[in-house]
């Protein structure tokens, strides 16, 4: 525990410089840290981790990552998932915000497709 905001920020910006420095263990990387929603949790922790020397990288392109030479160990990569990346329609239609409030049932998840290219799930 930090004793208020502005000691944990020094502490992330003395992490960032090792990150940035030294890196990561390559043995742990590409260290993906994924963010569900966008609400105000979601920006909390986002606010957070940018602190961190980082990537943004949408969710599509965490398998690309993953391949050989594509990622840095000097950095993290911070992905957010909303709604279209959680869930497909069932009938292979268009994901649409108002259609999956009002009929859930026509969707499925997906998200266990991207675990496996994820460090963190925030």
């Amino acid at each position: 525990m930090y004793e208020d905001y502005a000691a944990m920020c020094e502490a992330l910006e003395k992490i960032a410089k090792n990150i940035t420095k030294a890196g990561l263990p390559k043995k742990l990387g590409p260290m993906v840290f994924a963010v569900t929603g966008n609400g105000r949790v979601s920006k909390g922790a986002e606010e957070i981790l940018v602190q961190l020397p980082h990537e943004r990288i949408e969710p599509e392109r965490l398998e690309w990552l993953h391949e050989e030479g594509n990622w840095s160990n000097k950095k993290i990569y911070l992905t957010t998932f909303v709604h279209k990346n959680l869930v497909k329609r069932k009938d292979g239609g268009e994901f649409q915000r108002e259609h999956y409030y009002s009929h859930p049932n026509d969707y499925e998840s997906v998200f266990y497709e991207y675990l496996q290219y994820i460090s963190f799930l925030v």
